[in-house]
């Protein structure tokens, strides 16, 4: 029976863990309009310690970072096939791990949404498998009517089947089939039945080089004194090999098909491409700056680059491809589904070729869930806001591909109901963030990942709210909102001054924002890894107020405790200016990793204290809003358990999300791309 949330909300806060409110907006072409598919939506009380709900999600799985699509099985009188999932980084063996550090996972196909997209299960946990959870070259396919899974390296293949009434593969394999012929490093393999019991292996491998992260000195640094970066940037070999399906043995010796920079750089992943239509086969690559590439098998070494049925270069939003082709009825390998930092993304295969001969497919969409928690893309950056002036609060979250992204409430504040994350647009393009070229950790990390980090605040004074971020830059910039009511929202990114030059600082820092009387204060982390105070003076510069002060006169500082002066490792933090005690003061939270150590290097928070806390620091500031001075930190707890959310830095943002009857309550944005939702009177502090 379903119950009139709006009238009971605390009483149903009280008893529901997950309670749907009545549908809230009426079916709405998915575009521009934020409405996200043509569906009703249903809003989910937060519940405390757990993640924020949306309608629709792409899938993704508990606390990973990365995960691979690796394989698919294509049930009976499906349309689609079910897949498999490999949570290939994150967080493992948690005491609250509700699969005690599981890797691998099922998600079974549902059909369709009414937007078209296709729509699968939460995923399923399987229980034992033979291989380790950091290994990637594992395919799982439908080999003679049976789910198999291979796991493919330069010495040995290994095949275990799936016992899908147990969730097993197993614990030990069942095959091993001896491999000889070539000696580079695997990055992604593949399989294809090739007729009479044989199937072919191709194999995508490094070519022997690599980029280059030894220099951890700061006076000493990735990039030489023209700003030319010391690293290497590896191209990629490929090799077939036939094995026996029934023997299980190697026939004949390893081939190396093509090598070089032609084939791709900083390879990730391959796949084969088979359309029994027409009888073509090929090979498509993936690298991790997102370039997807195709060459035929019989030609690999023509490569050229993939496209979709616009003309325009796929590139795929995932960071660090992995790449799958989805098997069909007639026994064609021709959609692809992409993987790794981020959603999983299907492309359909139109069934034209270009040009040169290369498949032609639609637009990447989502491979999503119905009622799945809401992901925001992975080490995300929330704000909770009311973006676009409907009367209750969204969220604007950065996320590591450079994207940032509107959640938009259909819901209550107290029973929000999310619609799925919405990339927001400047000036007619949708934001992508990369470094490029010039960045802490090389071009091969810039000009993949962007570390975008937002913050939203009404920075020109209009009544429409603005965006400021830092990213892997360095720098902080500004975007004003143009009212629109459109995801083609912000104005162009324009670069904030201090004393004609740059505000330059450390790298992947969220800013904090406030107002105080009629000015408008930013934090950031400056050189000396401190955070520092400015007022802004114009559109696009401030002045400065000094690096921020505790009580005992010492400055806040976030280095890394017992790391020597490691460069990717400063920064990194997410500020956030808000007055959690409720005395009229604002206090200053700060978001860490797991290895800061804030307010100094020896005996700070979180590094000696709790490994396993929420990583968010509470600053009470004990002086004055124009003079702010603050205590020594204290870490949160959530009702004093042992929760983490990962290594990586967690990013708060005060909220009146929920139930605020004893003052607002903490949203935290994590690695894993997810909301964790904390009720004020579930947090503790660490003794």
């Amino acid at each position: 029976m379903r119950v009139l949330i709006k009238a009971l909300p605390v009483l149903l806060l009280a008893v529901s863990c997950r309670t749907l409110v009545p549908d809230t907006k009426p079916e709405t072409p998915r575009g521009p309009d934020f409405y996200d598919v043509r569906v009703s939506y249903s809003g989910f009380a937060p519940v405390s310690g757990e993640p924020l709900f949306s309608t629709y999600a792409p899938i993704w799985i508990y606390k990973a970072i990365a995960c691979r699509v690796n394989g698919s099985f294509l049930a009976t009188g499906k349309e689609y096939p079910d897949i498999f999932i490999n949570k290939a980084t994150g967080t493992f063996g948690d005491i609250d791990d509700p699969d005690a550090g599981g890797f691998l996972y099922y998600a079974k196909y549902q059909g369709k949404s009414t937007d078209g997209r296709l729509l699968y299960s939460d995923p399923i946990f399987i229980k034992n498998c033979p291989w380790a959870r950091g290994n990637s070259n594992v395919r799982v396919l439908n080999i003679g009517g049976r789910i198999t899974a291979f796991l493919m390296d330069r010495t040995a293949i290994q095949v275990a089947e799936f016992d899908e009434s147990a969730r097993s593969f197993g614990t030990s394999w069942q095959h091993t089939v001896a491999i000889s012929g070539f000696t580079d490093a695997v990055r992604s393999a593949d399989i294809i039945e090739a007729g009479d019991g044989m199937a072919d292996v191709y194999y995508l491998c490094g070519d022997g080089t690599a980029k280059s992260e030894t220099m951890e000195d700061v006076n000493q640094g990735y990039y030489d004194a023209y700003g030319t970066w010391r690293g290497v940037i590896g191209n990629a070999t490929m090799y077939r090999c036939r094995i026996n399906l029934s023997t299980w043995s190697q026939v004949g010796t390893a081939e190396r098909l093509a090598e070089g920079q032609k084939l791709i750089e900083m390879p990730q992943g391959i796949t084969v491409f088979y359309d029994k239509a027409s009888g073509k086969r090929g090979l498509i690559y993936g690298n991790k700056f997102g370039v997807i590439k195709y060459a035929p098998i019989d030609d690999p070494g023509n490569v050229s680059f993939l496209s979709d049925s616009h003309g325009k270069e796929l590139i795929n939003p995932s960071l660090i491809s992995g790449m799958m082709t989805f098997p069909s009825v007639s026994g064609s390998r021709t959609d692809l589904v992409t993987s790794g930092e981020g959603a999983f993304f299907y492309y359909r295969f139109t069934g034209s070729y270009d040009e040169f001969g290369a498949p032609v497919f639609e637009p990447a969409e989502e491979l999503i869930c119905r009622d799945h928690p809401a992901y925001s893309g992975s080490l995300c950056v929330p704000s909770v806001v009311d973006w676009d002036k409907d009367g209750v609060l969204d969220i604007i979250s950065g996320n590591s591909e450079g994207r940032i992204l509107f959640f938009k409430n259909y819901g209550t504040d107290a029973i929000p109901a999310f619609g799925e994350g919405q990339p927001l647009m400047s000036c007619g393009e949708v934001l992508r963030h990369h470094a490029g070229y010039f960045e802490v950790q090389g071009p091969d990390d810039g000009g993949a990942w962007g570390y975008i980090c937002p913050n939203v605040i009404d920075w020109d004074g209009d009544g429409i709210l603005d965006i400021v971020f830092s990213s892997n830059s360095s720098r902080v910039e500004v975007m004003l909102g143009n009212g629109s009511g459109t995801l083609d929202c912000l104005g162009p990114r324009m670069i904030i001054t201090l004393g004609g030059a740059e505000l330059w600082g450390m790298w992947r820092v969220r800013p904090g924002v406030t107002r105080i009387g009629t000015d408008i204060y930013l934090a950031f982390m400056d050189t000396d890894n401190a955070v520092h105070l400015y007022r802004k003076v114009s559109l696009t510069s401030v002045e400065d107020c000094g690096q921020i002060k505790m009580t005992d006169g010492n400055i806040i500082t976030g280095h890394r405790a017992n790391a020597g002066s490691t460069l990717g490792e400063r920064g990194r933090s997410k500020l956030e200016f808000a007055d959690w005690d409720g005395d009229g003061v604002i206090d200053l939270l700060i978001g860490t990793p797991q290895h800061s150590s804030f307010p100094n290097p020896t005996s700070g928070l979180p590094e000696f204290a709790s490994q396993k806390a929420l990583h968010v620091l509470y600053f009470r500031n004990a002086g004055s809003n124009s003079n702010m001075v603050f205590e020594y930190p204290k870490e949160f707890q959530f009702k004093q358990k042992k929760v983490t959310l990962g290594g990586h830095a967690q990013s708060p943002a005060v909220c009146r999300l929920g139930d605020c009857t004893n003052g607002p309550n903490l949203l935290v944005g994590c690695e894993s791309g997810r909301f964790y939702f904390y009720k004020r009177s579930d947090l503790n502090f660490i003794p």
